[in-house]
């Protein structure tokens, strides 16, 4: 273990209601045997994602009355070390009463749920760029502190009336990330944040260089490899009310081996809200880009409860900050091609989810 390394540890809970009062502590996590079971994830896209606890109350307590620091709505933080790590707002409480004692379940939801909550019933985006359209959508959302939007998007065509109807914020978010940025690349998106608890929305493309770095003796269990079906080497865009097609092909994948696959899949997208070839080959593109490399894929990646991350800097980093829409390199793992230094399948992967369990510290 570097001499470097800090013993993390989670240290309250923290949580205030829609009236943006001062923070109640509800418990210190290490100290007080009233909050426990707390186990908290990320998602891409999405960010924060769910967070459960349990609040235990005494045997005078009125049961079936919530504490008044949980309600619907309320904000919710977990801090580390005086940093909040977790960011999200009440939705559900349920009671218990019986054998083991009294207490309530809380789940709470990231603040990317705030993006459902809004919807956008009809709006022209003709001649908008998909980063600009992105900023204008989220000035809609509540409870969204920071915009960290680092692409220049794709300016879609204004010869023809592009109408998003009946559709939520985060429907809107999605629809544009589909056009990727003006370098073709595809887009993603998260909630997470600041150290002081301010909550920040980043939308940016997918991450080439690491951020989280471990070795596969970290994890008690690991299942991963390569997933073909993933794979595609051509794309197809149906477009203008299905009046259109748009294919952009990876030829030299099709192609024999050895440096092709010797066979054509087709990955496709239906976008019946543009009417132009330019939109339409754009997406294509993006979409191509999204599926021609052979990615890691895992279903169970399982820390141990002493497993050492660090990050891009070699600075320690505490298992529940690893988090969806990083990229992970297992720095033990020679690459497929055989070259140091090179991301692969088989050594490096973009987080899709995570969960940390405080209880079992895993």
């Amino acid at each position: 273990m570097p001499a470097s390394w800090i013993p993390f540890t989670l240290t309250s809970i923290e949580i205030r209601d829609t009236q943006s009062t001062p923070f109640i502590r509800a418990g210190n996590l290490k100290r007080q045997a009233f909050v426990t079971g707390v186990r908290m994830s990320t998602i891409l896209p999405g960010g924060c994602d769910r967070l459960g606890f349990r609040v235990w109350i005494g045997q005078n307590g009125t049961l079936f009355v919530p504490p008044n620091y949980l309600g619907l709505n309320y904000e919710v933080r977990v801090y580390d070390q005086k940093l909040c790590c977790w960011l999200g707002r009440i939705e559900d409480i349920v009671a218990h009463h019986g054998e083991g004692g009294n207490y309530f379940d809380v789940t709470a939801y990231g603040l990317a749920v705030n993006l459902d909550d809004q919807a956008y019933t009809s709006t022209d985006v003709a001649g908008v760029q998909t980063s600009a359209g992105v900023t204008t959508a989220l000035a809609s959302a509540p409870q969204i502190d920071v915009l960290n939007i680092t692409a220049t998007g794709f300016t879609l065509s204004g010869a023809a009336a592009i109408n998003l109807k009946m559709l939520t914020i985060a429907q809107v978010v999605n629809w544009f990330a589909l056009f990727g940025d003006s370098s073709d690349n595809p887009q993603m998106w998260y909630v997470y944040p600041q150290p002081d608890g301010d909550s920040e929305f980043t939308y940016k493309a997918r991450p080439t260089t690491t951020d989280v770095r471990c070795r596969l003796t970290d994890f008690e269990e690991s299942t991963w490899g390569l997933v073909g079906r993933q794979y595609s080497n051509r794309a197809i865009v149906q477009y203008n009310n299905a009046g259109s097609n748009v294919t952009v092909n990876d030829t030299a994948g099709q192609a024999v081996g050895p440096g092709g696959r010797n066979f054509i899949r087709a990955a496709l997208l239906f976008l019946p809200e543009i009417s132009q070839s330019a939109d339409g080959t754009q997406a294509a593109q993006v979409l191509l880009n999204a599926v021609l490399n052979l990615r890691m894929a895992a279903t169970s990646l399982r820390c141990k409860s002493n497993a050492v991350f660090t990050d891009s800097n070699g600075q320690p980093l505490p298992p529940w900050r690893v988090r969806a829409g990083q990229l992970l390199e297992f720095t033990d793992i020679i690459p497929a091609e055989g070259q140091s230094g090179v991301f692969t399948y088989n050594n490096a992967a973009l987080l899709a989810a995570t969960q940390w369990d405080e209880d079992s510290q895993v």
